[in-house]
């Protein structure tokens, strides 16, 4: 961590001061801390953490830099960022089933592309919950 860094995140949740907010661990830490989650709750965010740290990878929580939206999906204490967090988790694994979902997977990772890929995937998501069927377009790679 560099100095510029702040020990918690910007909207003050997260783990308390010296602890490395920058990592899955501590996410599940400050979850199992937080006495306003309902128990159902808690352990569906705490799944839902363990199934985004393996499509996300282990490096990508500590990666994100502090101007993504996505992050206060990670740290904002509200019970509704838990609740979308386990959609979003839902959301990922179900995208990751189809041809080209890696791919999208893979533009969530990226900070260019994250915003563009999460309203693919909610917008492919809902489809798929409403019956239809979806077909992901793969992009070509770009050069």
């Amino acid at each position: 961590m560099t100095t510029e860094e702040p020990e918690t995140p910007p909207d003050g949740g997260g783990p308390t001061v010296g602890t490395n907010w920058h990592s899955w661990a501590a996410l599940e830490a400050s979850l199992r801390d937080d006495a306003e989650l309902s128990d159902d709750l808690r352990a569906r965010t705490l799944d839902a953490v363990v199934v985004l740290q393996a499509l996300l990878g282990d490096e990508w929580l500590g990666q994100v830099t502090l101007d993504r939206p996505i992050l206060s999906l990670f740290w904002n204490r509200a019970e509704w960022t838990r609740v979308r967090l386990c959609a979003l988790a839902d959301g990922l694994t179900a995208i990751n089933r189809l041809p080209g979902g890696a791919q999208l997977l893979g533009r969530v990772r990226s900070e260019q592309e994250a915003g563009s890929a999460l309203l693919e995937i909610d917008t492919a998501v809902w489809a798929l919950t409403h019956g239809c069927t979806v077909e992901l377009a793969l992009q070509n790679a770009r050069g």
